[in-house]
Order: C-alpha cells, then sequence, then structure tokens
C-alpha cells in the first residue's frame, strides 16, 4: 500500500511541478491568429519578397523557441528560435535566432491588437520580478540583443537588431496581435554593417508574431514515464486472499 501511495505522489507532483533539474523552457510556435491577405503569419517580410504583394510577405511558422534560463543570473539567460516558415508561394524560410540581454521590465513594449502592458504594475509584482513569463501569468519579459539569420530560397539575411527601440518581447498578449493568448514578438533590422555574401532588406523592417505553446521537458516526460509505469505495475500485481496468508502461515 505505501509504495502504491508512493507511486501516485510522484505522479501528481511531476504532473504539476516543473523539473528541478531542468535546464530549458521549451514552446512550440506558431502563426499568431490575425488574419492578413487570407492567411495568419509567424513571419512578415513587408516588401522584401517580390515587392509589395502581400502574399509573398506573409510566412506561416513552425518551429521552436528554447529559453535557456538554468543560470540564477538572469542576466545569462538566453532563447533560441529554430523554425521554418512558408508563404503562399511555397517559398521557404529558415529562421536561426538567439536572443540575449533577458530583462524583467521595459520601456518599450508595443501593444498593437495585444495585451496592456505597465512597466510600473510589472516591477511591481513579486511573482513577475523572480519569475520568466509563463502560460498562467501576466507576466511579460523581453530580450534586448538579438542575432543569426533567416535565409529565405538562395538569400540569406544577417539579423543583428531590432527596430528600435523595441525588443523581443514574450508573454501573455505579448504576440501584438492577440491579447489572450501566450506569444510572443519582435521588430527586426539589418547594421549597415551586414556579413559578406548575405543578403540586404530593402524594407524598413520585418515582423515576427508568434503563438507560444509550452512542450514538456524531455526529462520530465522520462520520469513521468517511469512513474507510469511502476504504478500499473503495482495496480496488476495480484494481492494474497487472507486465506492464501493462513495457509503460508500455517506452512511456517
Amino acid at each position: 500500500m505505501n509504495k502504491l501511495l508512493s507511486a501516485i505522489t510522484l505522479l501528481t507532483t511531476l504532473s504539476v511541478t516543473p523539473s528541478l533539474a531542468q535546464a530549458a523552457v521549451l514552446y512550440k510556435v506558431s502563426d499568431a491568429q490575425v488574419q492578413r491577405c487570407g492567411s495568419s503569419h509567424g513571419l512578415w517580410t513587408n516588401r522584401d519578397i517580390s515587392g509589395n504583394r502581400c502574399h509573398n510577405n506573409y510566412f506561416s511558422i513552425d518551429g521552436m523557441l528554447t529559453i535557456n534560463n538554468d543560470s540564477a543570473n538572469q542576466n545569462d539567460w538566453t532563447a533560441t528560435l529554430k523554425a521554418t516558415a512558408m508563404n503562399l508561394n511555397n517559398l521557404e524560410a529558415t529562421i536561426d535566432l538567439t536572443f540575449k540581454d533577458f530583462l524583467e521590465t521595459s520601456n518599450h513594449y508595443v501593444k498593437e491588437g495585444g495585451a496592456r502592458y505597465s512597466k510600473n504594475d510589472d516591477a511591481a509584482s513579486a511573482y513577475n520580478a523572480n519569475n520568466l513569463a509563463a502560460p498562467g501569468s501576466s507576466d511579460i519579459d523581453f530580450f534586448s540583443s538579438i542575432m543569426g539569420t533567416i535565409t529565405i530560397g538562395n538569400d540569406v539575411y544577417e539579423i543583428d537588431k531590432y527596430k528600435l527601440p523595441h525588443t523581443f518581447q514574450f508573454g501573455l498578449g505579448a504576440n501584438a496581435k492577440n491579447k489572450n493568448v501566450f506569444g510572443a514578438s519582435t521588430w527586426i533590422q539589418q547594421t549597415n554593417g551586414a556579413a559578406d555574401r548575405t543578403t540586404r532588406m530593402t524594407s524598413d523592417h520585418w515582423d515576427l508574431n508568434l503563438n507560444l505553446t509550452a512542450v514538456p521537458e524531455p526529462g520530465s516526460l522520462a520520469l513521468f514515464g517511469m512513474a507510469l509505469i511502476g504504478f500499473v505495475t503495482l495496480r496488476r500485481k495480484p494481492q494474497q486472499s487472507p486465506l492464501s496468508i493462513l495457509q503460508n502461515t500455517n506452512q511456517r
């Protein structure tokens, strides 16, 4: 009975709390649900792809955002976005971006169709000041630097700055499109010193508008599976009847 209770306790604990050894927070990225040119999008390339025909510049996205927050020092926290996106002409974009310089608050939040944000309210919240923005909380957090590439066809675009003063923002309503959806957004640019053999943006900036769906950490899934197997085994283990227990006692 004690083993059964222990298994149930372990299953319950794993189902409601993150792993203590968690090294990263994983989110599946998908399109922010806003209709432009008949389709929602995750990447908008302004007018860089075949002029201003909007169906060329709105890309549907699929991939993973990984937030590395295992360090006790928030200044060391980073995030990576690895994804692919495709427009209605089946032109594919490969996105490989890294975000650094984590901020709990910002003076440069962009609302548009997203949630209202108050830096003062954010800073006054004990939870928001000490935790990473997560589904179920009102917290919105930021990364203030960016580097990486977006490759579209044969063109490699080096991404190394935001459209100032904006940053990468993530949290409830932070995708700038849906106030009740946990997501992220940013406005990206290049410096004048883009690397050789890369393509120059001709537009002022591009956008990322993302919905984020939490993905369980692989280690937690493995532990949960082991606990579940143990629970099922205990449930299937045959129980001795009172008569058999009495017979075993008499044989000793």
